[in-house]
């Protein structure tokens, strides 16, 4: 079922860095939870051996406080202002909106995609040979290898700005670089 409604869509973002940060935390305590699996088939007689978290519980019991741990409590301030900093800060805006029409937008699309839709358009134009654009909110670089021949970077220009404008709204700032042939303005 699919629904269109008018309903403000949220800009799109990129994953949250905790993340990651919390996938990493997941994995320690699913081993943690290995080792206690494997602790209770060692206490029910199933395998041989000893404990390992009665073992490292006893050492630690036994262990009086020494010079060491205070860069052990410092390591682990850190790490915890750092994960409170993973999990507030703000995530990155990586979408383009697509056609906005005032404080409305559903479509969005990735900044490579706007890039390879200009390539596509540059390299039909005559006398190139290959096309690379990399594509910023406010700047346009169309790389052209050329043919033999000279290439109207005016005309390149006003093609990626033809491709850029109904997508975004506004026109960027478009550079053209040839390599291989010559430029004409």
């Amino acid at each position: 079922m699919s629904r269109d409604d008018s309903t403000r869509v949220r800009t799109p973002a990129a994953l949250p860095a905790a993340a990651l940060a919390g996938a990493g935390l997941g994995l320690v305590l699913l081993a943690l939870a290995g080792i206690a699996i494997r602790d209770l088939i060692v206490r029910a007689g199933w395998i041989s051996g000893d404990e390992w978290l009665r073992g490292a519980t006893d050492w630690g019991t036994r262990t009086g406080w020494q010079a060491w741990m205070w860069a052990l409590v410092v390591a682990l301030l850190v790490a915890g202002l750092g994960l409170l900093w993973l999990a507030v800060k703000p995530r990155k805006h990586r979408y383009v909106a697509v056609g906005q029409q005032g404080p409305r937008t559903t479509t969005w699309t990735r900044p490579l995609d706007v890039a390879r839709r200009c390539s596509s358009a540059v390299g039909e134009l005559a006398g190139v040979d290959a096309v690379s654009t990399v594509y910023g909110r406010r700047k346009v670089v169309v790389v052209i290898t050329a043919a033999e021949g000279v290439i109207d970077t005016g005309a390149v220009a006003q093609t990626v700005t033809e491709v850029v404008e109904p997508l975004t709204g506004h026109a960027p700032k478009v550079k053209v670089r040839v390599r291989g042939g010559r430029s004409a303005r």
